[in-house]
């Protein structure tokens, strides 16, 4: 969920837990406006059956500049 996501701003992604990817087998992705519907968009992360623990993950708001805006 994303609230007043700055013009020409974007939302990064990043797992960082081994094993633990985005559907597309990647473990970071990049999102801006159109991406999300009301401010809300849904992701999924793939783990290995049988792995405890959680699927460490860091997520980050940049600005149109590139400037981290991440509280």
């Amino acid at each position: 969920m994303v609230d007043n996501l700055p013009p020409g701003g974007y939302v990064v992604i990043s797992i960082s837990r081994a094993g633990v990817t985005f559907m597309d087998g990647t473990t970071v992705k990049t999102f801006y406006a159109s991406d999300f519907t009301s401010g809300v968009m849904y992701v999924n992360f793939l783990m290995p059956l049988g792995m405890t623990g959680s699927f460490c993950h860091v997520t980050s708001v940049y600005d149109a500049n590139n400037n981290n805006i991440s509280n």
